[in-house]
């Protein structure tokens, strides 16, 4: 079925009570890994279409929560393999899709519309120890990097924005880079 606006205005009268009208125009769909065959969900939230789970393709250096659960909160990768590791035809977000993202109202980026961020924490560095496990961060594609000649070895003077889902809501931070951090990935089409 194509989706026409007469079709979408037409129906709004049947939407439930307590629906947004963001919720009313978000559509799922599937995108298949053809590179290990997983089915992520996919959402359209604004212009964008969004994966609606956390990417769970298995590289050498990627890790899961509680060393196996894979299947429901996706892996964890470096900031430098989160880059390369989305599938064909899609990418990893950069601060402009982030920003567009907000826009639509945080609370609009809830399991309601499909977008379903789950809290799943982080990893700190070489060990397997889950850090911040009351928030999840979503890497983007975005780093700044503010180090003067000579500062290289301060780590305070680069970062990278994340998405970050908490307590206090769903916002985008600037997190001091540390290239040995792992973050979820979420994907949006090209």
């Amino acid at each position: 079925m194509t989706w026409k606006p007469s079709r979408i205005l037409k129906s709004l009268p049947r939407v439930m009570a307590g629906v947004s009208l963001l919720t009313a125009l978000c559509f799922a769909g599937t995108l298949v890994d053809k590179r290990d065959g997983t089915s992520y969900k996919t959402v359209k939230l604004g212009k964008q279409v969004w994966m609606a789970e956390n990417l769970n393709f298995k590289t050498p250096g990627s890790k899961c929560f509680n060393g196996d659960d894979c299947a429901t909160y996706g892996r964890f990768y470096r900031w430098k393999e989160a880059r390369e590791i989305c599938p064909d035809g899609w990418h990893l977000p950069v601060k402009g899709e982030l920003d567009a993202l907000l826009k639509l109202g945080p609370k609009n980026l809830q399991s309601a519309n499909g977008f379903n961020l789950k809290v799943t924490g982080s990893f700190g560095g070489q060990d397997d120890v889950v850090y911040n496990a009351d928030n999840s961060f979503i890497w983007s594609d975005t780093f700044v990097d503010e180090c003067g000649e000579g500062d290289e070895g301060i780590i305070d003077c680069s970062y990278t924005y994340v998405l970050r889902n908490s307590h206090f809501g769903i916002s985008i931070v600037e997190e001091f880079f540390d290239a040995d951090v792992l973050y979820s990935v979420r994907c949006v089409k090209d």
